[in-house]
């Protein structure tokens, strides 16, 4: 009862449920328990002695509010071999892409400065390391905020001489575009070489995980601007 209190209860079986449910997501807001029985359980009978304390100590914990959902979230991850960044994208799953209505107003929600500082953090973190090899600096800052526009914009920039002083001109272009096309995200070069992205303002375009594929597309499809090519 501990074992399948902490598994289904976690984090993991609510996303599984979510990305195999026909129902639940689309036609409904509970889980039917046809979901929860095509989630894989390790069998209970062969798991170690230790994982076995582990089961009575977090369940235990939660009783007395010595453990957090979180503790069972990283446990429950472990059991099934699921690293942090598998557990990250799981979190920002479910933070923005649950079928309940305040996940669907935070998720459309405008991000706030933490966010998009958070959000420029994780992707110049990612980008710098391909960038040394080339021994270019890079650097990522938000560029355009206008409280009353849907989209919010970042500049991405390599080496040391700044980018031109036309980037509101660039990015009344790159608005134009991404409207006509329907577009969540465009990215243009500049006149200086550096990349202009714009990117809908609504917190479920601002998780981690997108900090992430954003940095996978850049280095898969924006090797010379990485390697400083593109610099004027």
């Amino acid at each position: 009862m501990r074992y399948l209190a902490l598994v289904f209860g976690s984090k993991f079986a609510l996303w599984l449920a979510l990305i195999t449910s026909g129902e639940f997501g689309f036609e409904r807001d509970v889980i039917e328990k046809a979901a929860l029985d095509r989630i894989p359980l390790p069998d209970f009978r062969k798991l170690a002695p230790g994982t076995l304390d582990e089961i009575t100590q977090l369940f235990d914990g939660l009783h007395l509010s010595k453990k957090s959902w979180e503790d069972v979230d990283r446990w429950v991850a472990d059991l099934y071999g699921l690293g942090p960044t598998d557990l990250q994208i799981i979190s920002d799953t479910l933070a923005f892409n649950l079928p309940f209505a305040e996940t669907k107003i935070a998720a459309e929600a405008r991000p706030d400065p933490k966010t998009t500082a958070d959000f420029c953090a994780l992707l110049q973190g990612e980008l710098e390391p391909w960038a040394k090899r080339f021994n270019t600096p890079v650097s990522v800052r938000m560029a355009i905020d206008r409280p009353t526009s849907p989209w919010l914009g970042l500049l991405l920039h390599t080496g040391t001489k700044p980018p031109h002083a036309g980037i509101e001109q660039d990015w009344e272009g790159l608005l134009a575009i991404a409207d006509a096309t329907a577009a969540t995200e465009m990215m243009v070069e500049d006149r200086s070489g550096a990349l202009l992205i714009g990117r809908l303002a609504q917190n479920r375009y601002w998780s981690d995980t997108q900090a992430h594929l954003l940095a996978q597309h850049i280095i898969w499809s924006r090797l010379d601007f990485l390697r400083g090519l593109n610099r004027r």
